[in-house]
């Protein structure tokens, strides 16, 4: 009775997470708009905040302030590092924009020689950006050889790709991603999963093989489960049945549901049958603890191989019944098309994991003391 009561709740707790998330100020649609960033990368709430903070801290004199700055810039004089921040955060329209712009050209022109700086202009620069919809602007100022030193950090490119990415300017995205390149910046998990996202939405033989060429290079640790969800389901409909299980076998994305319905397509469409139901039959009859994640596959993947079957295997399709019938039993099937779950954004966390470096050292650390 316990195990029963404890499996119902978990299954409550899971489907509430998804209506949250669904809810939430950064859900997977709205308008159109994809946020395959978590929002605490994304953080434009954290910026229409601070922007509301600082307009009440100037009580309604926000246009005596751009006019302030103004004066400098036509004066020639220093600005302080709240100048531009404020600038960046009081943006109400285009003009306001320009007149922020120019007072980052020149604090930049002005702190040439120092080689840190106390605040990073560049993710609030991008912030400002969409929230005025500037995305031209935004990818101008940052090729701008002359602003390079505005924006060295990994999340100004990231946000960038994001805003391209909305606009489904996708040979945008990955000359961002280009750039990051050339300019030395490091490459992380969210800029891998923007550029094989470009990719796949490109879906042209010549993004299928950029895709391997850069999946060839990426670390373990930048691949995530929903960044092979997109080289897997590229793969497919490039026809490459024998990649999506290969990338699958390798990556081994156990609890992704995207990735587990990609390989049991591939798997139908190669005409390894009995592989395929090796692979839905597991979802259901493994046996883990009632608070491990239940494995899941999409509705869409088995109308998909139900199709299938009755093409080329009618003698199969009762028994791919059979197993449709013990996974909705087990509530492991999902009405969410593949393509929806993967352009779903990762849920926020509570605490940042450690750095790969940090990770080994602690690692190293523990193996020492336990030859101790």
């Amino acid at each position: 009775k316990n195990s029963k009561m404890a499996t119902s709740l978990v299954h409550i707790l899971r489907v509430a997470s998804r209506l949250v998330k669904s809810s939430s100020s950064f859900p997977g649609t709205v308008e159109g708009r994809r946020y395959l960033l978590s929002p605490e990368v994304l953080r434009y709430d954290n910026y229409l905040k601070q922007s509301s903070i600082i307009a009440d801290q100037m009580e309604g004199r926000i246009d005596v302030f751009h006019e302030a700055i103004a004066d400098k810039l036509k004066r020639e004089l220093p600005l302080a590092e709240n100048d531009v921040k404020h600038m960046l955060h009081t943006c109400r329209t285009q003009d306001d924009f320009s007149l922020a712009e120019q007072a980052l050209r020149s604090y930049n022109i002005q702190t040439q020689q120092i080689k840190r700086r106390h605040f990073r202009y560049g993710p609030v620069v991008m912030r400002c950006c969409q929230h005025l919809g500037l995305e031209e602007k935004a990818l101008e100022l940052v090729t701008d050889q002359t602003l390079q030193d505005i924006f060295q950090d990994v999340t100004t490119y990231c946000l960038l790709m994001h805003m391209l990415f909305n606009r489904a300017d996708y040979t945008g995205v990955l000359r961002v991603f280009e750039l990051m390149h050339s300019r030395s910046v490091r490459l992380n998990a969210n800029s891998y999963k923007l550029a094989f996202a470009a990719l796949y939405k490109q879906n042209t033989p010549e993004a299928f093989a950029r895709c391997k060429g850069l999946y060839e290079g990426v670390s373990p640790e930048d691949l995530t489960d929903e960044t092979a969800g997109f080289i897997m389901f590229l793969a497919l409909n490039q026809n490459d049945y024998e990649y999506v299980v290969s990338v699958y076998n390798r990556v081994k994305p156990r609890n992704c549901v995207s990735c587990q319905s990609l390989n049991v397509e591939a798997l139908a469409r190669l005409e390894q049958f009995e592989d395929m139901f090796a692979a839905l039959k597991i979802i259901f009859q493994r046996d883990v603890p009632t608070f491990v994640p239940k494995w899941e596959v999409s509705q869409q993947t088995i109308n998909n191989v139900r199709q299938l079957l009755e093409e080329k295997q009618p003698s199969l399709v009762q028994e791919l019944e059979d197993v449709y019938d013990s996974l909705k039993a087990g509530g492991h099937v999902v009405p969410m098309s593949v393509e929806a779950m993967l352009m779903e954004p990762p849920p926020p966390t509570m605490t940042r994991r450690p750095s790969p470096g940090l990770r080994k050292s602690f690692y190293r650390s523990r193996h020492a003391n336990s030859l101790v």
